[in-house]
């Protein structure tokens, strides 16, 4: 009987434990029922609800609460050689409150190894973490927004750091200055300012990830800048070990890459439309560049002066290409009937850049170019009659500017005459497919009288 007794004692019990089991494994929310009382641990850094008691934080931590909010203001356990362990919330009797801000200084010069951030955290003030040298790991709040200049200041074992969200805004001044080495770091958010220097002195820097290049979308637009330069020379100041750069939202502009001399590899994305003037002039090692087949518009002396890019793969709706975007480079270009082409292994008539023989009064155009440059028959003063194939999808600005071709049958599938197409020509008719979208004042000073339309 006694133990009869024992066994319906110990039911309710095993009850408990079992609810309590199963309550612990459903989704967290910052109600003070939700969240458990016990110590902060390594493994709570696997929890949904990163939390702590006031009282724990404190043992670590000078701290100022302002009503619902905590700021962090001095790590007292700088000589520990541990994980720091920030909370996203914190129990303070029956009210659940939420660290915000890392205070200027808060760990500066600690021996911590590494740093867990909880996702409440927005804001880190400068010289949070300055001079944290054994610092090699940090999980990043996926709500930080502010990082202050010299946040991170001379975190010298601090390898890689990623930053996946959108909430991200500022990097401010030299922010991660000296971080020697940083190997590896990527912004996939949609972040709106990196002051100067952000990884001046990081001298191991290999990759990195950047929505844009400068310091805004507007300003400062070259990759020097983030480095500390004062001018968009590449070579003065990106350090020689940056070999791989990805773009994840922004064009291309002028002077962005100006005579980075190391890089290697650039990878675009699919938002990238245009690559301005001297983009990439004077990368003299960069051998490969991704997402190429997007760009619609490619600037004068944009590839200027890059030996070792061999082959790339040009877009089919390409609006403009300058004739001279990659002179001193090795691409393959092809001759065809006094007529230079730029293409690739694919097709190396592609784009035709210009004809060779300005004094031909025919001119055949090669039956697999989708493209004609700009000022391509601008000095062929005796051609006043051409047929463009039907493989042309494209007719950049300024092609026919000046030239003697009195008429031209346009073909389906070109979508759009651009800005000074033809001025100043000798064109008196021209034939509109019914694949025109748009024309822009490309006629200024020419000779047109007539103009048909298939459509």
């Amino acid at each position: 009987m006694k133990n009869k007794y024992l066994i319906f004692m110990l039911l309710p019990l095993l009850f408990s434990v079992v609810s309590c089991k199963q309550s612990s494994n459903k989704e967290s929310n910052t109600s003070i029922e939700s969240i458990n009382t016990s110590e902060t641990s390594s493994t709570s850094q696997e929890s949904e609800v990163h939390y702590r008691s006031l009282d724990s934080l404190k043992m670590e931590f000078d701290v100022e609460v302002t009503g619902s909010e905590v700021k962090l203001l001095e790590y007292l356990k700088k000589n520990s050689f541990s994980t720091i362990d920030i909370p996203s919330y914190v129990q303070d009797g029956d009210k659940v409150l939420t660290v915000t801000t890392i205070e200027s200084y808060c760990f500066e010069g600690s021996q911590a190894l590494g740093a867990y951030i909880g996702d409440t955290v927005m804001t880190i003030e400068e010289y949070a973490f300055a001079n944290c040298t054994r610092m090699s790991s940090i999980h990043m709040s996926e709500n930080i927004k502010t990082i202050g200049m010299y946040a991170f200041y001379n975190c010298s074992a601090l390898t890689k750091l990623y930053f996946f969200d959108d909430n991200l805004k500022t990097i401010s001044y030299r922010a991660f200055m000296n971080c020697t080495s940083l190997e590896d770091f990527k912004i996939y958010g949609s972040i709106e300012e990196m002051e100067s220097g952000v990884f001046l002195g990081c001298s191991k820097l290999s990759n990195l990830t950047l929505p844009y290049i400068g310091e805004s979308r507007t300003k400062n637009r070259y990759l020097a800048h983030i480095f500390g330069g004062v001018n968009s020379n590449g070579n003065e100041y990106v350090p020689a070990s940056l070999k791989k750069i990805e773009v994840t939202e922004s064009d291309i502009a002028p002077l962005a890459f100006y005579k980075l001399e190391n890089i290697e590899t650039i990878t675009l994305s699919n938002k990238t439309t245009k690559i301005g003037s001297r983009a990439f002039e004077g990368c003299l090692k960069l051998n490969k560049v991704n997402g190429l087949d997007k760009t619609t518009y490619i600037d004068n002396y944009a590839f200027n002066n890059c030996p070792s890019l061999k082959d790339i793969k040009l877009s089919n709706d390409i609006e403009y290409l300058s004739p001279n975007a990659f002179d001193y480079s090795i691409l393959n270009y092809a001759s065809s009937s006094n007529g230079e082409y730029l293409g690739n292994n694919s097709n190396q008539y592609s784009v035709l850049i210009k004809v060779t023989d300005n004094t031909v009064n025919t001119f055949s155009i090669n039956d697999k170019c989708t493209y004609i440059a700009g000022y391509c028959f601008s000095e062929c003063n005796s051609l006043t009659s051409l047929k463009l194939p039907d493989s042309i999808k494209g007719i950049a600005p300024k092609a026919f500017r000046s030239s003697k071709v009195t008429s031209l049958i346009i073909p389906e599938g070109v979508n759009a005459l651009y800005k000074e197409t033809f001025n100043y020509s000798k064109i008196e008719w021209i034939v509109i497919p019914e694949s025109m979208k748009v024309i822009y004042p490309a006629f200024e000073y020419s000779q047109l009288t007539t103009i048909y339309y298939h459509g």
